[in-house]
């Protein structure tokens, strides 16, 4: 889609650079290259021709970005499918300003946008608007409705009256400038006491060591008045009153710790299981269900033959391979199922998003980070910076670890104190009719046990070494 680009300076004292706008603007021509323009508080040029870089366009960007007294916007604009304009510059080329029935500009905002507006007919009809039709015409009469730069209005009205996505600049003819995205992006560096912004990190000058560029968290809203900067949150349209949670529940120590506490501190709670072709399934299977019927958790149960088809883990049953013990499998990832995590993840989104779950709880752990590249935490913080990007424009769905920073020992001490159903549960790699006490996960749970001064009330094949 489009690119969009601005400044704003922080300070009375600062100035925007006309260079380096300049070069963020040609820079962001490599995402949109049907038409362009740009505007400050003063003026504004736009063109229905690509920009070409020519000395005079040059010269007259340079202009324009000289005498902006407290900001300027730019576009450069990818024209979609269904949006081929007639070139009327008053109604069809950004930046866009409400106008009167006369085409005379009668609002306070001039606005650039990058996405695709879904309900621009519908809001067209609302305001009034007159022939036109590009849908990002509609924005300055939306903006039109807030007071000045109030953040929190501002982000209510996108909630309330925007259908489709956005990452949107609006500049108010009194000086101030608001930026606001839902799952589209926008980054933001400051040099010089000057705020640039741009589509996508590499448009922004290298500032070197000293300077961070940085997104704008998905779903929000920066208003910058006299150097003041605030924002503000985009609610999610939500499928429920209340706020749910879907825990991946695999039956063992960890997720039933977590669905546990959740169900005592009254959360509304459900469970996913899904049946992947490990060697303990139908003992997982059987703990899965057992705990949700103890705890009076719906369980939604998947089966999936993908893993099998993927192949590479000696806890898969269609390789039939060797599980290690002991110390040996507790202190390396010899079980390891390929991205095994990251697809059941995904699984768990998909399945909140189509089923209304706005938070899905999984047991990672802080002990077998050492292990699993993904129980580290890191992992969990990087799937939700995604996660904006994977679900449908409007939805939220957030995934947490709520013993993601305890050890097996704090684990099994929360959950004696939630009165966890650990005697219902199932750990082993191995899925004979009790647990064998060799593998590496019988290892870390039986020894999490002891450091409680607590007897596991699940019985073991063999006795359990002590940590050496």
């Amino acid at each position: 889609m489009c690119s969009i680009t601005g400044a704003v300076p922080l300070t009375r004292s600062a100035s925007i650079d006309p260079d380096e706008y300049v070069s963020i603007f040609g820079r962001a021509l490599e995402r949109g290259r049907d038409a362009w323009g740009v505007a400050s508080a003063v003026e504004a040029v736009r063109s229905p021709q690509p920009l070409t870089g020519t000395e005079a366009q040059t010269l007259m960007l340079t202009r324009l970005v000289r005498s902006a007294p407290s900001w300027v916007i730019g576009l450069n604009r990818a024209e979609p499918s269904t949006e081929h304009f007639a070139v009327d510059p008053d109604l069809d080329l950004a930046p866009h300003q409400m106008l009167d029935s006369r085409l005379i500009p009668a609002g306070h905002w001039t606005t650039v946008h990058n996405g695709i507006i879904a309900n621009d007919r519908d809001l067209a009809e609302h305001y009034g608007i007159p022939r036109g039709g590009i849908d990002s015409r509609v924005v300055p009469y939306v903006f039109n409705e807030a007071e000045a730069s109030n953040p929190f209005q501002i982000a209510q009205l996108l909630t309330n009256r925007i259908t489709g996505s956005y990452a949107l600049a609006a500049g108010h003819r009194d000086g101030g400038l608001v930026l606001a995205c839902n799952y589209k992006p926008l980054f933001t560096c400051v040099r010089r006491d000057v705020l640039y912004f741009a589509s996508l990190p590499h448009h922004l000058p290298d500032l070197g060591i000293r300077s961070t560029v940085r997104k704008m968290d998905p779903y929000s809203v920066m208003a910058i008045n006299d150097g003041v900067v605030t924002s503000a949150p985009i609610q999610p349209r939500r499928m429920s009153s209340r706020h749910r949670y879907l825990v991946v529940l695999s039956g063992g120590l960890d997720s039933t710790t977590v669905l546990t506490g959740l169900v005592r501190e009254g959360m509304d709670v459900a469970a996913l299981h899904v049946h992947y072709g490990c060697y303990a399934e139908s003992r997982e299977r059987t703990a899965a269900r057992e705990i949700c019927k103890r705890l009076g958790v719906e369980l939604i149960e998947l089966t999936t033959d993908l893993f099998s088809h993927i192949g590479g883990s000696a806890l898969l049953a269609s390789e039939k391979g060797t599980i290690s013990d002991g110390h040996r499998g507790a202190e390396y990832a010899h079980e390891w199922v390929p991205a095994r995590n990251l697809i059941l993840a995904s699984i768990a989104v998909a399945m909140a998003e189509s089923h209304g779950f706005d938070t899905i709880a999984l047991g990672n752990n802080l002990e077998e980070s050492g292990i699993y590249p993904d129980n580290e935490q890191e992992f969990i913080r990087s799937l939700n910076a995604v996660l904006p990007n994977a679900v449908q424009e409007g939805r939220r769905v957030q995934i947490i670890e709520p013993v993601g920073n305890l050890m097996k020992h704090e684990i099994v001490a929360r959950g004696l104190r939630d009165g966890a159903p650990y005697d219902l549960t199932w750990s082993c790699y191995r899925g004979g009719d009790v647990q064998c006490g060799r593998c590496g996960s019988c290892f870390l749970r039986c020894n999490a046990f002891r450091r409680n001064g607590a007897v596991d009330p699940i019985p073991y094949e063999t006795e359990v070494p002590l940590p050496v």
